[in-house]
């Protein structure tokens, strides 16, 4: 990282920036940029510096393909870790929710974004059908915190991952129907030409 920060030393003040000014932010906000904007420039940089090459790193990889156990950290670190965080001292429960919100940020973004020579990605449907019920259970969970609050307290969060999973969505349809776009000849010949029985 250190020489990818040397290479773009724009990315470099971005940062500097970003660090100075994160503990002015309102909470709801630091979780938004750490879990729809952080994660995901850390997956893509991880794509660009084939970091999964190495075995520190494999188990984002191995968890891109569990998406029943991705949706339920997903579930855990993002959404229930901040509720559980207020049982705690506030400065302790919130920077173990932040640690717990990271991690889990990139779990849930690795079945979309990750991209490594060496492993072959879920199936669109599988991946459509993970982000369906992740964005389902992302807003019947806000809306139940809002009932149970009479308030609103998680509504600047809510909103910014809306419009974030929104255009994961439109990402992964967009790279769905280029990947359907370029036929196999050689796998469909059998099924459009009929095969000379001198050739079975």
């Amino acid at each position: 990282m250190v020489k990818a920060l040397r290479s773009y030393p724009l990315l470099f003040v971005a940062l500097i920036i970003l660090l100075a000014v994160i503990p002015f932010f309102e909470a709801q906000y630091v979780r938004a940029l750490i879990a729809f904007l952080l994660a995901p420039l850390l997956i893509i940089y991880g794509n660009n510096q084939h970091l999964w090459f190495r075995k520190s790193f494999r188990w984002v990889v191995r968890l891109s393909h569990r998406l029943v156990l991705s949706l339920l950290i997903f579930f855990i670190g993002m959404l229930v870790s901040y509720e559980l965080s207020s049982l705690v001292h506030p400065l302790l429960g919130y920077g173990l929710h932040l640690l717990l919100l990271s991690v889990s940020a990139v779990v849930y973004w690795a079945p979309l974004l990750v991209a490594c020579p060496f492993d072959k990605p879920r199936p669109f449907a599988d991946r459509a059908a993970y982000y369906s019920l992740a964005t389902a259970l992302f807003i019947l969970y806000h809306q139940g915190t809002f009932v149970y609050y009479e308030g609103m307290p998680t509504l600047p969060f809510m909103v910014i991952g809306m419009t974030v999973m929104m255009g994961a969505f439109l990402y992964l349809f967009i790279q769905w129907f280029h990947s359907e776009k370029h036929i196999d000849r050689p796998t469909v010949k059998g099924y459009v030409v009929s095969l000379k029985k001198d050739n079975l």
